[in-house]
């Protein structure tokens, strides 16, 4: 065997390889697999639309309960979102809110999370985070889910305030 004909094994090998590390990166990122790797790829690559709501509703006076059917895109920490418009300092939600979440698929409840949250600043918009799940720990089906959200506290006074109230649920931060 000459040197160009191991030149040409070992650039085929690194080739193949390649198209592997490849393959299987695109599939953690998605969680089919490996979900620690793919929420390490997600860090350190994020995608476009990693930060994009999986649902989201418009807060309307004297309803506290939404629905939303979501599927899971990446892996990692989820959570439901409450926010304002992004307003001058540090104001906080009214702490009374509390949110709960139950997520069911084929009537079975797969999470139910309640509780009051915590704040977040953002360039746009300003809010509280509650009920943090995790997929694919927690939540495990690739598939459309059923998401039942409650809000309970005084919600309509935030509505009178602020005007533009949203509830969603996407992704958070990992740990």
């Amino acid at each position: 065997m000459n040197v160009l004909q191991k030149m040409k094994k070992a650039l085929l090998l690194l080739v193949f390889l390649l198209a592997l590390w490849v393959a299987v990166s695109a599939a953690a990122r998605h969680a089919y697999f490996l979900p620690g790797y793919g929420s390490a790829l997600n860090l350190i690559f994020p995608p476009n639309d990693i930060w994009m709501p999986l649902a989201s509703a418009q807060v309307q006076k004297g309803v506290r309960k939404y629905e939303f059917t979501i599927s899971h895109k990446y892996p990692g920490n989820h959570e439901v979102k409450v926010s304002i418009p992004r307003q001058k300092g540090l104001e906080t939600l009214p702490p009374e809110l509390i949110v709960t979440m139950e997520i069911e698929q084929k009537g079975q409840v797969l999470i139910k999370r309640s509780g009051s949250g915590s704040s977040f600043w953002g360039f746009e918009r300003q809010g509280t985070n509650f009920c943090q799940y995790s997929f694919p720990e927690d939540v495990s089906s690739r598939g459309k889910i059923l998401c039942h959200v409650l809000i309970e506290g005084d919600i309509d006074s935030l509505l009178d305030r602020y005007g533009d109230v949203v509830i969603a649920i996407g992704k958070g931060p990992d740990k």
